[in-house]
């Protein structure tokens, strides 16, 4: 099975995220700081390994291949002053396709209605690209409050971070820079605490024991893509759509409550571009989608605490990115529309 290199053993998660006591807050509870975080940045720039270390579980996909969020995924983290609800957002570049052009926008009005913006830049290069300056002049345009993390400074030569900090300083009055390494979490508890200090009192807006608000279906359907990401090759990815057909759940004969669960069965669409597609994910006598099914499992039986049973079929749907009904039935959406 090691050949598989399941995905939630391709990280270490040991931020605490629920404070040192295990007490709940509920939802209205007095808070010293809590608002919406929104995290931009370029694909690849590590916007989910951070999300992921910071609630300490698996929220988001990560893949060393580009775009692969597509939607606003909202993640919570809590502690006993503090609830900051950060929104991981597909990465911004230059669209194509209907797909790319819904996943840049619900990016950049995630950031209009957040109260802060957490920018993530990459130190392995030197100076800000096109798309950092892009998007450093909306948030200008916005007056939004922005932090800058220059992420990756786990490979970066340390000699470089002053004139990388130096350069973006002189795009932006930023509220705080701060180099952080998301994969290996240093800096971050530094991080949070320079985004505490940009969100306001306020009532909890989420029950304390809420790290997320995708569903158990919505995680297990990235849960798949991920390991779709992982195994093929470079041009299949981004054709790929995977969509839940069905999720049942089967309790405990002594359940003592509702994910006191035995078994839960899955059925799941893959939804590829072309016909060569389709080979290259089945794979010769049917091997890929094999390894594939195995590894989604074993990391959806992680997130659901129980057996999973996982049927995958795989449907060739033709230039299914520029199609709105499709989009939409696959859960490809603006964030005004939805």
């Amino acid at each position: 099975m090691n050949e598989l290199g399941l995905a939630f053993e391709d990280e270490v998660y040991e931020l605490d995220n629920h404070g040192g006591d295990n007490i709940a807050y509920p939802a209205g509870s007095p808070c010293a700081h809590v608002g919406y975080v929104s995290l931009l940045g370029r694909p690849n720039v590590g916007k989910s390994t951070l999300i992921n270390y910071i609630t300490g579980m698996k929220v988001a996909i990560v893949s060393h291949k580009p775009q692969t969020t597509r939607t606003n995924i909202r993640s919570i983290y809590n502690t006993e002053d503090v609830q900051m609800i950060f929104t991981d957002t597909p990465g911004v570049h230059k669209p194509s396709t209907k797909l790319g052009k819904i996943m840049v926008g619900n990016s950049i009005n995630s950031a209009k209605n957040s109260d802060a913006v957490l920018l993530i830049a990459d130190g392995r290069f030197g100076t800000p690209g096109d798309i950092e300056k892009e998007l450093i002049k909306r948030l200008k345009e916005e007056n939004k409050k922005t932090v800058l993390a220059i992420n990756k400074i786990d490979d970066t030569e340390k000699e470089k971070l002053l004139p990388i900090i130096a350069e973006y300083g002189r795009l932006m009055d930023f509220k705080a820079v701060v180099p952080i390494s998301a994969r290996t979490g240093d800096n971050v508890d530094v991080l949070l605490q320079e985004l505490e200090k940009l969100l306001p009192e306020g009532p909890r807006m989420f029950d304390s024991e809420y790290m997320t608000d995708q569903t158990e279906r919505e995680i297990a359907k990235e849960l798949i893509r991920e390991q779709l990401l992982k195994y093929t090759n470079q041009e299949v990815p981004h054709g790929i759509a995977v969509e839940i057909d069905s999720f049942e759940e089967k309790l405990k004969d002594n359940a003592v409550d509702e994910y006191d669960r035995e078994i839960v069965k899955i059925k799941a669409s893959i939804i590829c571009e072309r016909k060569t597609h389709k080979g290259i994910i089945l794979g010769k006598d049917g091997c890929m989608i094999k390894k594939i099914g195995t590894s989604s499992r074993i990391n959806i039986e992680r997130l659901t605490g129980c057996k999973v049973y996982l049927e995958l079929f795989v449907k060739v749907r033709e230039d299914w990115k520029n199609n709105d009904l499709m989009l939409n039935s696959f859960g490809y959406k603006s964030e005004e529309d939805r």
